[in-house]
């Protein structure tokens, strides 16, 4: 049987690379029977997917703000109350 440690490896890794079957199988099967590793499965898959979305955010934005723009934002923050 497969342990919590070595599900959490896999996991990890799967996240830089597409697992072979066999490691595919003993993923699922744990997953199906341990609550934590699949939580904490959907956890690594959400946080997968909100970088992926991060980055076509970026992508579609464009640059960021200029330097003059930052500092006038610095400059009004340090004037607050």
């Amino acid at each position: 049987m497969t342990t919590c440690k070595e599900v959490s490896e896999i996991v990890s890794q799967s996240l830089d690379r597409d697992l072979g079957l066999h490691e595919r199988v003993r993923l699922r099967l744990h997953l199906l029977i341990c609550r934590g590793c699949a939580r904490f499965n959907r956890q690594m898959q959400w946080l997968r997917d909100a970088t992926k979305l991060a980055t076509e955010a970026e992508q579609v934005a464009g640059p960021g703000l200029s330097t003059a723009a930052r500092e006038r934002i610095a400059r009004r923050l340090d004037d607050r109350p």
